[in-house]
Parts: C-alpha cells; structure tokens; sequence
C-alpha cells in the first residue's frame, strides 16, 4: 500500500503494456474466474518503460534458507514479461538447523513469460515438444495471476 495507495494504483491490479494486451490475454483464457483488473502504464510513449525488480530465493520447500550462501537470482517483472533473458542452473540450499537434513536442489532457471501467468504450473501433458532455452509456447495452469503486489514486494513461493 505504500507504494501504490498514494498514485491511486490498486495493488491487485495485473500489469499489462496496452489494452490489446489485455483484450488478447483475456481471450486466451477464458477459462479465467475471479475479479481481476488491468492495469497499464500511462504515456508509455513519453515515460520511461516500468522494469521491477523481482528477486528469487528459492523453493518454497527449502525454506528457511540461510543467512550465507543463499542462491540469489534476479528477475524482470514488466508489463510485457517477468523473467530473465538467459538461462540458469541455480543450486538453492536450505538451513541446516534445529535437526533439519542440510538438503540443496539445482533448478534451471531462465526465459519469459507474460507477466499474468508468472508463478503457474505447467499442464501435465499438455507442452509436448517444448524445450527450454527455446523459443517455445508453454501452456499453464493460471490459478492467481500476478498482480504488482507480487511484483512491488509479497512473497510468491517458487514450486519444485
């Protein structure tokens, strides 16, 4: 709230870079419930293009994660896209404390995807032939789109 309440942004709005964006994404899933808003940059012409920064510390199932050698990456939350451009194998580990098993886990990080979507899963099945590192349609599974209160600062726990 801090942030946006004083501009009159809500914080539960999606980003979007124009309206086509948004009429294009609704269309393509339809199958989309809720209320949701869009939200797109004014001016965009005449302003300079809104880029967040999105920091990744993990998988939720390591958590908590240790004071040192945590495996930091960042990413690019925009209206057209939350990712990075080049892909990753990040080794995350947990906190060996109070009798936890000290455990890590590598996963390939990397690529983009249309702001609404960042933070679903993959359709069982449904992405034969997709390859990462490529240029790729990937479909998910949408069941909370990321709105700028993910994007400004709220926890979004990464799956695997």
């Amino acid at each position: 709230d801090s942030y946006l309440k004083p501009f009159g942004i809500p914080y539960d709005a999606v980003m979007m870079y124009d309206e086509q964006q948004a009429d294009s994404f609704t269309a393509r899933n339809s199958n989309m419930s809720g209320d949701f808003s869009f939200i797109t940059p004014l001016n965009i012409s005449s302003r300079p293009y809104p880029i967040l920064g999105v920091t990744l510390v993990g998988p939720a199932s390591l958590s908590p994660f240790p004071l040192k050698e945590r495996g930091y990456t960042f990413l690019e939350a925009t209206p057209l896209y939350v990712g990075e451009m080049h892909a990753q194998n990040i080794t995350f580990r947990n906190d060996c404390v109070l009798g936890r098993k000290c455990r890590n886990q590598t996963v390939l990080i990397g690529g983009l995807i249309e702001s609404p979507g960042f933070g679903g899963g993959a359709l069982k099945g449904g992405n034969k032939g997709y390859i990462p590192g490529n240029s790729s349609t990937l479909n998910l599974t949408i069941s909370k789109l990321f709105t700028l209160r993910e994007a400004v600062g709220y926890v979004v726990p990464l799956c695997c």
